[in-house]
């Protein structure tokens, strides 16, 4: 399928390219798929997906399609930053993948500058934030969706999930906080637009920590199906406000 054209993007195989983030950047400006075969993509900075999003026919449509999440895994070392950085991006599809490393999030969503932002599907993943202050960071981020998909937690005072329209946030007297290492600080979003669960995992394991934790008036949240574990916790393992 290597630059072929699938429903009208380009298709690209990432064993072609030296890297993940060579493959990203070798996409049309429209977009396209970047198939990834059976392997360990262990990253050399965080994958920048950013900035990618403007409006109408300028948005920028990406699909990561992996092999499986137990053959297709992203990896890497970065403890002061995420393991993907989707901030001001356009839609942005993801099948198939694990997601784990030593990183301060594996995957930071966020508007820039109160800007519009794209979506997040997430459809067939897995979240292994085994060291992650926050698995998965949604910052005023629009339209996320995660469908068959587990996140894990197991670092003490660990979240889940965070969907707030701010990048910093304290919950339990514990202060979080987060930058893009690609746009800085020009992270903000006015408003939490919406946030799906059908079918999906969330698994609190580490002491004092919080499974999904959602801040913002405008926040549209709805869980259908699916399962919450917390084992170590001393806390609610959720907080809406």
């Amino acid at each position: 399928i290597t630059n072929t054209v699938l429903r009208g993007g380009a298709v690209i195989n990432a064993a072609d390219y030296p890297d993940l983030q060579a493959a990203v950047d070798a996409l049309p400006l429209y977009g396209g798929i970047i198939f990834l075969p059976p392997g360990t993509y262990v990253l050399k900075k965080p994958l920048n997906l950013s900035d990618t999003f403007n409006s109408g026919d300028k948005t920028r449509w990406i699909t990561l399609q992996g092999s499986g999440r137990m053959n297709t895994t992203i990896a890497g070392n970065f403890p002061g930053q995420p393991l993907v950085d989707a901030t001001c991006a356009g839609y942005l599809t993801v099948r198939d993948l694990t997601f784990a490393g030593n990183c301060k999030t594996l995957w930071l969503s966020a508007r820039r500058d109160g800007s519009g932002g794209g979506g997040n599907v997430f459809e067939n993943c897995e979240f292994r934030g085994d060291h992650a202050e926050v698995t998965v960071w949604l910052i005023g981020s629009e339209c996320n969706r995660f469908i068959n998909t587990e996140i894990y937690n197991s670092t003490t005072n660990g979240v889940c999930v965070a969907f707030l329209p701010v990048k910093q946030f304290t919950a339990r007297g514990v202060s979080y906080n987060i930058e893009s290492p690609y746009v800085g600080k020009n992270m903000t979003g006015s408003s939490t637009t919406e946030l799906r669960f059908y079918g999906s995992f969330i698994h609190s394991w580490g002491f004092n920590s919080i499974g999904l934790y959602a801040q913002g008036s405008t926040a549209d949240i709805s869980i259908n199906g699916g399962y919450h574990s917390n084992n170590r916790s001393e806390e609610h393992t959720s907080e809406l406000q």
